[in-house]
């Protein structure tokens, strides 16, 4: 018998009575494949290692810190996104628990640049030629900034209501581009399968100067 989900949309305000399940879910969902973010490393590139908090990192050598996300951080994070720019929720729960959350939010290239890819003036001027490429304003682009499941709850198909989720983003935030970065193929397979030809892979250091796919979807059409 499938599990019944149930999913809704929800303001900044509406998701705060959640967090007791949302920043579990997420702590857990990225210290899982493909991230292995568990502790904080200031030896690794991604500032994160796979290795428990204060043991040794087995990549560089260093000994590793706090968690990779605590509880006061990721609550700090939610609130300063949902004060600061337009900010939508998704969640989806069974009888069990959450099963996935995610957050959207709207801000223009020079934007997402700063905040997602802070002193990288090679991604700063990628996202321009993307989407700005002349002297005109910057485009507001809806940027699907987390989506995580709690495989404890649910270990699979927990993308089967992408498409819904995204529109929906693009409904309630009033956005036609979308765009998000992911390591995780399962992101990169539900944009395909659920768009088609109006989604784009950008694959990671070849297409995109950066370690990670950038996918964007347009809705536009």
């Amino acid at each position: 018998m499938s599990e019944i989900r149930t999913a809704r949309f929800a303001a900044p305000d509406e998701a705060r009575e959640k967090y007791d399940a949302i920043i579990p879910a997420y702590q857990a969902a990225f210290a899982a494949e493909p991230w292995y973010e568990v502790s904080k490393c200031g030896g690794c590139s991604s500032g994160y290692s796979r290795q428990n908090p204060g043991d040794i990192c087995q990549a560089c050598g260093s000994a590793t810190g706090d968690e990779a996300y605590t509880e006061q951080e990721l609550t700090e994070k939610f609130d300063a996104i949902g004060e600061t720019r337009p900010t939508c929720w998704y969640i989806e729960e069974t009888p069990a628990g959450l099963v996935l959350a995610a957050v959207a939010w709207t801000a223009n290239p020079a934007q997402i640049a700063a905040e997602k890819y802070p002193g990288s003036l090679e991604m700063a001027a990628w996202l321009k030629r993307k989407y700005a490429p002349t002297a005109a304003p910057n485009p507001e682009i809806l940027w699907l900034d987390e989506v995580f499941a709690d495989r404890q709850v649910s270990r699979r198909n927990n993308l089967v209501n992408f498409r819904p989720m995204v529109c929906g983003f693009s409904d309630r935030l009033d956005q036609t581009n979308v765009a998000y970065r992911t390591i995780a193929p399962a992101m990169t397979r539900a944009a395909m399968r659920d768009f088609g030809d109006d989604a784009t892979i950008d694959k990671s250091k070849s297409d995109v100067p950066d370690w990670r796919n950038f996918v964007s979807i347009d809705l536009s059409r």
